[in-house]
């Protein structure tokens, strides 16, 4: 009877679950034997030890009874309590449950595991089986999961989960503090990206075949570079058609420079231009002319 996943949490997976060792029915076992044999051999003698045939026949379904009562308590229930048993072991917790009616459970986180030990008798060693105690930091003390089958094996994969557990929480705090320091809200992370719950066995990857190196040729020499004459150019007879233009090169956008943002002028008022008045001209008075000299005798016309 496998364990249900919808009573899982969010992003919990089955790593391995267990039954109790076969060893737990040994005891079961014994009393259905020594009860049946018991019975048959007392209802086969009854007759020859009792002469009351009615006698003997309510005996008979007395000890009938009484053999039914000690095999429920003595066989059947420790036999339905065997087989409702469940060791569960997830990537998050430990989960054991037993009974089928009464249903009686007990369950340890991962985290708060500090130590998984185990112990087996000779008989338990020869049986490989023994007894997982796994303690804890939590205030209900250790976790005893008697008849575990194979102890070692599962103690080893307690520690694997409980180093997985570690890294994923590790993990999604950073996770959440980055988000935290980038103002984002905070997201769940996928167990896949930190490794998965079970490991899965690395597949061997195809290796490719190299091709052998080839060998390098040797140098050639270099030939002497011959002179060249330099042929006078003749004019061409013919019409050579127009030369097609070069394909246009994509244009490589130039950096733009930044302009800097132009300085606001101010405007003097303009002032009229002064014009320069001339002095005003004075007339000057006429001379006077002298009269003539009476003495001067006037010019003789010859």
């Amino acid at each position: 009877m496998a364990y249900p996943r919808k009573l899982l949490a969010d992003n919990e997976d089955i790593a391995f679950e267990l039954r109790p060792h076969w060893r737990a029915l040994f005891i079961p076992v014994f009393w259905l034997i020594v009860i049946l044999a018991a019975a048959g051999f007392l209802i086969g003698k009854m007759g020859a030890w009792i002469d009351s045939p009615g006698a003997t026949t309510v005996l008979r379904w007395v000890l009938a009874g009484i053999a039914v009562f000690l095999l429920i308590f003595l066989f059947i229930r420790p036999f339905v309590a065997w087989f409702t048993t469940q060791y569960v072991f997830t990537n998050r917790r430990i989960i054991v449950r037993t009974g089928l009616v009464a249903r009686r459970g007990r369950d340890m986180p991962l985290s708060k595991v500090n130590d998984v030990i185990f112990e087996h008798t000779v008989l338990e060693r020869m049986l490989n089986c023994g007894t997982l105690v796994i303690e804890s930091a939590a205030e209900n003390g250790s976790l005893v999961v008697a008849n575990v089958p194979n102890v070692e094996h599962v103690q080893r994969e307690v520690y694997r989960l409980h180093d997985e557990d570690d890294a994923f929480r590790s993990a999604r705090q950073e996770l959440y503090r980055q988000q935290a320091a980038q103002g984002m809200p905070p997201e769940d992370i996928a167990r896949e990206q930190v490794g998965g719950s079970m490991p899965q066995p690395a597949q061997p990857q195809p290796t490719q075949q190299v091709p052998p190196a080839q060998p390098q040729q040797p140098a050639q020499p270099q030939q002497p570079v011959q002179p060249t004459t330099v042929q006078p150019q003749q004019p061409p007879t013919q019409q050579q058609p127009p030369a097609q233009a070069p394909p246009a090169q994509p244009s490589v956008p130039q950096p733009t420079q930044q302009v800097p943002p132009a300085q606001p002028t101010t405007v003097q008022p303009q002032q009229p231009p002064t014009q320069q008045i001339p002095p005003p001209v004075m007339p000057t008075p006429p001379r006077p002319i002298p009269p003539p000299d009476p003495q001067v005798p006037p010019p003789s016309s010859n």
